[in-house]
């Protein structure tokens, strides 16, 4: 089961194995993975992981691994036969919601983190931000358990601790708190921006302040422009909009800059499975093109919507032995316009070619690109 993807710039596929404890990565045009990281079997030394999830490649080749139930951050070089924690690590326990409750390494402190939901890798300062809004234990065997509910920023030089740069370790609705997160994003400029899927909005944070600003939603429920519930993907394009996943209202809304209502770019016609309609879609992404691509994890489907279009077209979908399953909440594209999928309910990642570098102009709802299972 895989809960992360990378595809670096050669086209190499990274997939964190979450039930094999370890991150294969797949060369183009193979069939067979190459253990880049972990060996198979879970644990706490330097050559172990234990349930891996977020995973993402340097522009120096080096793969970070979120090692989640050994809570720490781990830098595997290439070819290396065992990892450097370059966050987390500290002694503690953690429970994780849908596995069974594991003691292990976890806890509240700047040197520790809990279960990471998500992460995002800052190229230009060399810097990883991590969701730290995943439970953990407080005691050993786990009778009551805490968040920490804040993105940690961690420089990736060999720091022994992160800094908290949104959230507080309380969960709460004042502007230096947040709730739990699935989906950040930092801009060219260094703004963070997270998904509050607790409290129905999206938060940005400028670099150096501990004030977060409300960017898209006004932290209640609903449907109104407005309004967000459970946002997860978010994704801010070229001109500095920002994309949200609305994921319980299944539509995308594009906030501008300090807009204070939305603009529903897709979906917004109630949960469904026609070309205008989406089923709680999970992850977004824009290319070069300008287009715009859904996980419509719902429909068990990927919609791509062209710049100012009202209806999308499904570039792949099916619930059949082709299609992915209803708990695919992760998708990554490479330079070359081809996503892939982390599909959880068969256990396997789906690449889906996607012709003419992403514009997918004559595609109609019923075509199916050709796809390979790796």
């Amino acid at each position: 089961m895989s809960y992360g993807l990378y595809v670096d710039s050669s086209g190499t596929l990274y997939v964190s194995d979450n039930t094999y404890h370890r991150v294969t990565k797949w060369l183009r045009n193979t069939i067979i993975g190459i253990v880049a990281a972990g060996n198979g079997i879970a644990g706490s030394t330097l050559e172990q992981l234990d349930s891996p999830q977020g995973v993402w490649v340097d522009g120096s080749g080096n793969l970070f691994v979120a090692d989640t139930l050994n809570h720490r951050v781990v830098k595997w070089t290439n070819n290396a036969t065992s990892g450097i924690v370059v966050a987390g690590g500290q002694d503690g326990t953690l429970v994780i919601p849908s596995i069974d409750p594991t003691s292990n390494i976890g806890g509240s402190s700047l040197s520790q983190i809990g279960q990471v939901l998500a992460l995002f890798l800052d190229r230009t300062t060399n810097t990883i931000y991590l969701s730290d809004t995943g439970l953990y234990c407080l005691t050993n065997p786990c009778s009551s358990q805490s968040n920490n509910y804040r993105v940690l920023e961690w420089p990736l030089n060999g720091a022994s601790a992160g800094t908290t740069v949104a959230g507080s370790n309380w969960v709460g609705f004042t502007d230096t708190q947040i709730g739990i997160s699935y989906g950040l994003y930092v801009d060219s400029s260094g703004t963070l921006f997270v998904a509050d899927s607790t409290y129905h909005q999206v938060t940005k944070w400028l670099r150096n302040t501990i004030i977060g600003i409300i960017a898209a939603g006004n932290g209640i429920a609903g449907s109104t422009l407005e309004q967000l519930n459970s946002p997860q993907g978010v994704w801010v394009d070229g001109s500095g909009n920002l994309l949200v996943a609305d994921t319980l209202n299944h539509r995308v809304v594009k906030w501008t800059n300090n807009a204070t209502s939305g603009i529903v770019i897709a979906g917004g016609q109630g949960q469904g499975s026609y070309s205008v309609q989406l089923n709680a879609p999970t992850a977004i992404i824009v290319d070069d093109h300008e287009n715009l691509f859904i996980l419509d994890a719902g429909n068990q489907r990927i919609m791509q919507y062209s710049r100012g279009s009202s209806f999308g077209v499904t570039v792949f979908g099916g619930s059949n032995d082709n299609g992915f399953g209803t708990v695919a909440n992760s998708m990554v594209m490479d330079r070359s316009g081809n996503l892939y999928v982390a599909d959880m309910s068969r256990n396997r990642v789906q690449q889906i070619p996607i012709i003419t570098s992403s514009v997918c102009i004559g595609i109609t709802s019923t075509t199916v690109p050709s796809i390979t299972s790796e």
